[in-house]
């Protein structure tokens, strides 16, 4: 984390940090006393296998964001992960939504997702 943040506040980040990704998996952590159901999960949908994941975390009633901006797949592969997600939620009465090209949202039923632009005033 030092390498990210610096090792004190007055320290700035190391500049290179920014180029190096860090992917850390939390599939299994769990908090302590936590009795809530539903989750939000983010699934990098890096492969078409990855539909897997994606149909274990839909059956497990969570709230699934769906990032498709680094599959390594061609766009044919791409648009038939996306439809096999689509017709499956459809199997199971769940709601999904395509943001952009580039993002999927899956929610469960009873949790209903407004898709909107946001909007800046003007200045007056």
């Amino acid at each position: 984390m030092s390498e990210l943040f610096g090792h004190r506040a007055s320290e700035p980040a190391r500049k290179d940090a920014a180029k190096k990704p860090v992917l850390v998996d939390l599939s299994g952590y769990e908090v302590k006393g936590d009795t809530s159901v539903m989750r939000m999960k983010a699934v990098s949908a890096v492969e078409a296998r990855d539909i897997s994941v994606i149909r274990t975390q839909i059956d497990n009633g969570n709230i699934i964001f769906i990032n498709l901006s680094e599959f390594a797949g061609t766009p044919s592969e791409k648009e038939e992960l996306v439809t096999n997600t689509r017709s499956y939620c459809r199997s199971v009465g769940v709601q999904s939504y395509i943001m952009n090209d580039s993002s999927i949202v899956v929610v469960p039923n009873g949790v209903k997702l407004d898709k909107v632009r946001a909007r800046r005033k003007d200045p007056q």
